[in-house]
């Protein structure tokens, strides 16, 4: 019997292990994003107020990303490709499983990059979640890597 629990708990650290080594795990979890992109010509602040999930990491419903900001209130179904320090989010569908806005247009192409976001330490060793724009850029005027952050929530 106790030969049994060594082989049962041998084989359950091996596949614990091989899962620890998986890259994408340590990505699942929700990201928030809020970032002020200046006024409008009425004085009225811009913003954009953005949520990451993060599900299943990988090529089918691995993610979804609500953006809320001035005219605009979307979702996106997504899919990822990740190592340790990097994610990429790709675009899968809207949220109704059309590839097309609200406006008929192909705004981007299935698979295209939205956004990455890269792992870093910051000064107090906490970890930092770095946006790099792609096709999405929250704010027409901002920079591809901006001094906004993504903040795990979840």
């Amino acid at each position: 019997m106790t030969y049994l629990r060594s082989v049962i708990l041998g084989m359950g650290l091996v596949i614990a292990s091989c899962m620890a080594g998986e890259p994408s795990s340590v990505w699942y979890g929700e990201y928030h994003f809020a970032g002020l992109g200046g006024e409008t010509g009425g004085g009225s602040p811009i913003v954009m107020d953005i949520t990451l999930n993060i599900h299943t990491p990988g090529p089918n419903d691995a993610c979804n990303v609500h953006m809320i900001g001035i005219q605009k209130d979307e979702t996106i179904f997504c899919t990822t490709t990740a190592n340790d320090s990097k994610i990429d989010i790709r675009f899968k569908t809207y949220d109704d499983g059309r590839i097309l806005n609200g406006y008929d247009v192909a705004r981007y192409k299935v698979g295209e990059i939205l956004f990455s976001l890269e792992k870093a330490v910051g000064k107090d060793k906490k970890i930092l979640y770095i946006p790099h724009w792609a096709s999405y850029v929250p704010f027409d005027d901002m920079e591809k890597g901006g001094k906004y952050q993504f903040v795990k929530t979840k």
